[in-house]
């Protein structure tokens, strides 16, 4: 009998431990049955919902861990081992509380900023800000090294961005505003204008819209360089390696080419002078020579012209060396002639 009614105490103690809260130490520990607000909850901490003191609230399957006003927020391990976050996935927010990602930050301002810093102050913090013009800028702390990003696995820095506003691809030193420490692939193009005038460098992909690979932009024109081919004024090499619109200036030439000395060799067939001069008045100009009009229409090939007046300077030499014999042989006969009608006398 003393069983039973021991038994139906117990029962009631724990109905009255569900309607109502019960302290534990003083005012400091509550335990809250159903309200109109929430479901069963545990509220160890200052009374009621208050701000008086820190607290922790579990409500609905929610953990609410909340200070006192004006006092911070510890999340630490006292023999100070991990702390962990949400381990087994899922998004956690900061300031907010429907995080779209692993990690959702949102601030009450547009300067958005995560600092990491280092014993003794050696780290940095970054600040991201959008402007009044939509600008976006990260912003580096106290650094007099600047900013770096470092591959840890091959120990080696991979991007530098100086304090002077210089930027290194391979090298921690940058001296210029671009300073790249190996090799560049473009895919389609790169342009690097003048400061203040039209020149400019264009290096870009034709394989889409058939441009030019580099585009060297002056004052007075144009460079283009395509598929090996380099125009300078002109877009159009054709079939050549250089084509130039405009004058050439050159300490010197080098041109590899055939030569004219066939003139020279046996049974070269010498137009006699007879058979040059019918041809000047039939045509108005020497036989194997482009008229005006044709050179002003095709050009002339330099090498090839060069040969062609060697052909004619040797051809011309053959008449002199020709005349020279046939003077030499008059003057013979004149002095025969002449030595003949002494005698007479």
């Amino acid at each position: 009998m003393k069983t039973k009614t021991l038994v139906i105490a117990l029962i009631g103690m724990n109905l009255a431990l569900k309607a109502q809260s019960i302290p534990v130490t003083g005012d400091g520990y509550h335990y809250y049955g159903p309200n109109s607000t929430w479901n069963e909850y545990l509220k160890v901490g200052g009374h009621e919902r208050g701000t008086d003191r820190a607290s922790i609230v579990a409500t609905n399957g929610n953990l609410h861990v909340d200070s006192k006003n004006g006092f911070g927020l510890y999340l630490n391990h006292y023999s100070q081992g991990k702390t962990l976050i949400n381990p087994q996935g899922g998004n956690v927010g900061i300031g907010t509380t429907i995080p779209s990602n692993p990690l959702h930050i949102l601030s009450s301002s547009e300067h958005h900023q995560l600092r990491l810093e280092g014993a003794n102050g050696k780290h940095t913090w970054i600040e991201y800000y959008p402007s009044g013009t939509g600008v976006v800028n990260w912003q580096n702390g106290v650094n007099t090294n600047g900013f770096n990003i470092y591959d840890k696995t091959n120990a080696a820095y991979r991007l530098t961005i100086s304090n002077s506003g210089n930027v290194g691809i391979g090298t921690i030193a940058p001296n210029e505003r671009l300073d790249i420490n190996g090799n560049i692939l473009v895919d389609r193009m790169i342009k690097i204008d003048g400061h203040g005038s039209v020149a400019s460098l264009q290096i870009m992909d034709n394989s889409d819209t058939g441009t030019p690979d580099i585009v060297l932009r002056g004052d007075d024109g144009d460079s283009y360089l395509k598929a090996g081919s380099l125009g300078i004024g002109t877009t159009d090499t054709g079939t050549y390696k250089l084509a130039v619109n405009g004058n050439v200036r050159a300490k010197e030439i080098k041109v590899e080419t055939g030569w004219s000395d066939f003139v020279f060799e046996k049974g070269y067939d010498l137009p006699t002078l007879e058979e040059v001069e019918a041809h000047i008045n039939a045509k108005g100009h020497l036989k194997d020579i482009p008229s005006a009009a044709e050179v002003a229409e095709n050009g002339i090939l330099l090498g090839e012209m060069d040969s062609k007046l060697l052909q004619k300077i040797e051809e011309l030499t053959l008449y002199i060396i020709d005349i020279n014999e046939r003077t030499e042989r008059l003057e013979r006969e004149n002095a025969e002639l002449k030595k003949e009608l002494t005698e007479l006398k």
